[in-house]
Parts: structure tokens; sequence; C-alpha cells
């Protein structure tokens, strides 16, 4: 799936601005609000200089509803963290003229490991027909693959004259069913 694979945040300050000393909330303010992202996984790469650099860290909101800030050493240094299920924002900067960061999506390469990508927050940004092609072409290819190796166990455990496992295909089928439950809904507006 190559839609949305990365992006480039970008907050910018004119000069008077960014020579202005911060407020005392400085660190409460978004450069981009709180959100979760489309993909499991992400790597957030600092574009800018953190040298004079006040705010711009990436805050984490942790389950017990904490707030904890990140920021990159250097530019060039990465953060790799679990954006679809971690509620995160970057916050603005003061005293430097910008926070630029590159953000890169990662998904599962097994079609095994429990994917939970989402589409709805890029249809805004995304000609609908090649986000919704890419999207069923991924799921529908990681179905067929576990499909095929759940085929091929029960194939197995048949020509070794071992007794039908009932529960183990009623687990499988009821997993697979969850799975086309999510992609229907991330495709019911197609």
């Amino acid at each position: 799936m190559d839609v949305d694979i990365g992006h480039v945040n970008i907050s910018v300050r004119d000069d008077a601005a960014a020579a202005r000393a911060p407020d005392s909330d400085a660190d409460d303010k978004p450069a981009f609000g709180w959100h979760t992202d489309s993909y499991a996984f992400v790597c957030v790469t600092m574009l800018s200089d953190c040298a004079r650099m006040i705010g711009g860290e990436t805050a984490i909101r942790t389950g017990r509803g904490e707030v904890l800030k990140f920021r990159g050493p250097a530019t060039g240094t990465a953060v790799i963290m679990q954006g679809r299920y971690i509620e995160h924002q970057a916050l603005k900067v003061f005293g430097g003229r910008e926070r630029i960061s590159m953000v890169t999506s990662l998904r599962p390469k097994s079609p095994f490991v429990h994917d939970e990508a989402i589409i709805r927050p890029l249809l805004p940004i995304t000609p609908k027909s090649t986000l919704y092609y890419q999207y069923a072409e991924y799921r529908l290819e990681n179905l067929e693959e576990r499909v095929c190796h759940q085929l091929k166990v029960m194939r197995q455990h048949k020509k070794a004259n071992r007794d039908f496992d009932g529960a183990s295909a009623h687990k499988f089928l009821l997993g697979e069913r969850e799975f086309i439950d999510t992609m229907l809904e991330e495709l019911a507006d197609s």
C-alpha cells in the first residue's frame, strides 16, 4: 500500500515572533493537535536544528492521561512509536524559526501480524478511488495469504489422519470475520 507512506510536518514562525520570549504555557501549545495515525507504527525524524529550540517536542498521552514529552536531541534523530495506538501531538517551537519533522508510516510486513490500519483520516487528502483500491488490494492480499496458510494446515492434518479441529477453524474464521468487518467499515463510503 503506497498511500501515505510518509509526510513532512512544517511549523514556521516569522523572525519577529521567533525572537520574542515564549509564554509561560508555551509547552502546552500544539503545532499539530492531538491525533492518532492511520498505520500501526510511525518513525518521526527531526529535520530542524534543535540546539536553540524551546518547545517542539513530540508529546504523547499515556493510558493514565499523563503527558510525556520527547525531543530529538539533534537534527536527523528519529523516534519510532505506535502512532496508531498512542495519542500524540507536536508542540510549537519558541526560540527557533521552525519545527520540521518527517513522518514515515510503517505497517507489519507479515500478514499474520494483527494490523489495524485505517484509511478514513486519509480521505480528505487522497484521491478516493486510489485510496480504496490500494487499501482493498492490501487487505485482500493479507486475507488470501492467511486463508491459503489455514487451508494448507488443514490439508496436512487431514493427510495425517487427525480429527478435524473445529475449535481452531472456528477461531480462525471469527478472526477473519473481524478483519473483514473492519475492512467494510473503512470502505463504507466507497
